[in-house]
């Protein structure tokens, strides 16, 4: 399903902030007083424009992780599907998509300690390593990607499906009188039983739930706002 020019604004801001957090901090490593952050692209490609960076990846021999690389994938996808003209499905790619994106994000975290071989550094590297905004913005934003797109996309239309599914969104019957020469039930405001064509007394139609008197071929109840066919 398309979605509408506000959902898909919302979605578009959502999904460059996302691309934008990969490029902020993602997890810092402290040693002593000293302390050194990694951005989400950093850690991914094991690559990095900062000297100092780049020098720790080559000596602490950092393999990409895998995940993270998926992860921005992900990102970079989501944000080019919603600038992409004319793209059906929007909604249900974009859940997917971010969803996929939340998804690879919590495996990096859960699988982050045993994806790098510490060695002897193990039990230091859990103490001394902490997940920065960057990474939590991501996974959260994500989230928030999905929900506007359900809602926008089919939330919306599950919620009047719902609504006129309810027995006060039926339509209501129309109000009827008894003919009085042979009692079949007739539809009010007619000249004659439709089953005996005995010449019917005309009395003022009235709404069947509030019997307040109708006026002319009136659609609803001017009283209770019932509606009548």
């Amino acid at each position: 399903m398309k979605l509408n020019l506000g959902a898909k604004f919302w979605l578009k801001v959502l999904a460059l902030v996302i691309v934008v957090c990969f490029f902020c901090p993602f997890a810092s490593c402290s040693a002593g007083d000293e302390k050194e952050s990694f951005s989400g692209v950093e850690l991914a490609t094991t690559v990095s424009l900062d000297k100092d960076h780049a020098e720790f990846f080559k000596e602490s021999e950092v393999a990409p992780n895998i995940f993270l690389i998926l992860a921005f994938v992900c990102a970079v996808g989501a944000a080019a599907l919603l600038f992409l003209p004319k793209m059906k499905n929007t909604a249900l790619l974009i859940m997917a998509v971010h969803g996929a994106l939340f998804v690879m994000l919590v495996i990096f975290r859960l699988s982050f300690f045993s994806y790098y071989d510490w060695g002897q550094y193990a039990e230091y590297a859990k103490q001394g390593i902490e997940f920065r905004w960057g990474y939590h913005f991501s996974m959260i934003l994500s989230l928030v990607s999905v929900f506007v797109a359900f809602m926008h996309g089919y939330g919306m239309k599950l919620l009047n499906a719902f609504v006129a599914g309810t027995p006060d969104a039926q339509p209501k019957q129309a109000p009827k009188i008894c003919c009085g020469q042979c009692g079949a039930e007739v539809a009010a405001g007619v000249q004659f039983c439709g089953n005996c064509g005995a010449a019917l007394k005309q009395e003022p139609a009235k709404c069947p739930y509030c019997k307040t008197e109708l006026k002319g071929d009136s659609q609803f109840c001017g009283n209770c706002g019932a509606k009548l066919q």
